[in-house]
């Protein structure tokens, strides 16, 4: 298919007035007679067309200026693709050109820049008084103001009691009533004296013997218990702790005890360890005078029970001897006899390597 020419066109001539080449499709014949010159497949002289319809031949020449395309003011022809077209009505008021998903179209215009701020307006009216508002908090105290200065002496006022009369070195004076003023001199107290001290009754005193240690030269009596090295795993606490019982307490958690059991007799509810004998003096349970002891012999499974030279040692249930041993041999109580020498027979008497045991009559 061929396109019309639509340059405005003299007579035949190689070049357009503007100077570009002229060309003619071969395909079209340059319509220059009485034919139709609006036919849409021919190449039109403009020339031509302008006599043909002056002479009555029908028809009109449209310009921009009255291209029947326009519709309203402001019709715009906007390309929509190759060799297409649509008209764009005017916008409305305010709107601008531009392109709106890839066509162009009539959109808002973009935000301008914000302008100088403008002149502060003239001040407004003074407003009507409001309503007197609540009091305040009471504002903190100020600093002291400086010292005044210092008034004239007062008149010397009665004498006062003063302190009590006498008083030997080193006795303290203490209130006597609740009286004001009533003092005396404390009767049978010393302070200092001795040094470090208290001297109490002129006989007994309490002092400062070194660093960390009091003392006193006479006894010291206590209606409960005396605690050594209080709260530490070598406490030591003197007192029955309310058991009835002389006690003597070891351990801050007083768990070790040794106590009288009755006169004369000592006990623990314990184990007692001893890292030497036994000794026993005196005559315990009516046996007899001497030294006795128990002991270990060199190791710990080995014990002696041993008497004092010339004893005997004695086995017994309560105060009746069973079994005694002594410088003159092993004696038993057999039953329904008195105590029995046990001797050796002679040799062979109980078969071959082996003597008998008899006892005497």
């Amino acid at each position: 298919m061929s396109y019309p020419d639509r340059r405005p066109q003299l007579p035949w001539t190689n070049t357009y007035p503007d100077g570009f080449p002229r060309t003619q499709d071969l395909n079209v014949t340059e319509v220059t007679s009485a034919s139709d010159p609006r036919d849409p497949l021919s190449v039109v002289n403009l020339e031509y067309l302008q006599s043909y319809i002056a002479g009555g031949g029908g028809g009109s020449i449209t310009t921009i200026a009255n291209d029947p395309l326009w519709n309203a003011p402001g019709d715009l022809v906007v390309g929509t693709g190759n060799d297409t077209a649509h008209v764009l009505p005017i916008g409305a008021n305010g709107k601008v050109l531009g392109v709106l998903s890839g066509a162009l179209a009539y959109v808002d215009p973009p935000p301008g820049a914000t302008g100088p701020q403008g002149p502060a307006g003239p001040t407004g009216a003074t407003g009507a008084q409001g309503p007197k508002g609540d009091p305040g908090a009471t504002g903190a105290t100020g600093p002291q103001g400086p010292t005044g200065a210092t008034g004239p002496a007062g008149s010397t006022g009665p004498a006062g009691p003063g302190v009590a009369a006498g008083g030997a070195q080193y006795q303290p004076l203490i209130k006597a009533s609740a009286t004001d003023y009533a003092t005396q001199w404390a009767a049978g107290i010393l302070l200092g004296n001795p040094a470090n001290g208290l001297t109490l009754g002129g006989d007994t005193n309490f002092y400062r013997a070194a660093a960390g240690i009091l003392r006193t030269g006479g006894q010291l009596v206590a209606d409960s218990l005396l605690i050594g090295n209080n709260g530490t795993a070598w406490q030591t606490t003197l007192g029955g702790g309310g058991t009835g019982k002389a006690t003597v307490y070891f351990g801050s958690a007083n768990d070790t005890n040794l106590y009288r059991q009755a006169a004369g007799a000592l006990q623990t509810d314990g184990s007692f360890t001893a890292a030497g004998p036994f000794i026993m003096n005196g005559s315990p349970g009516g046996q007899g005078a001497g030294v006795r002891y128990m002991g270990g012999a060199g190791g710990s499974t080995s014990w002696y029970v041993n008497a004092a030279s010339g004893g005997n040692i004695y086995y017994a249930i309560g105060e009746v001897i069973s079994c005694l041993i002594g410088p003159s041999g092993l004696y038993i109580t057999v039953s329904g006899l008195a105590s029995k020498l046990i001797e050796a027979g002679a040799a062979d008497s109980g078969g071959t390597g082996y003597r008998m045991l008899r006892v005497a009559n």
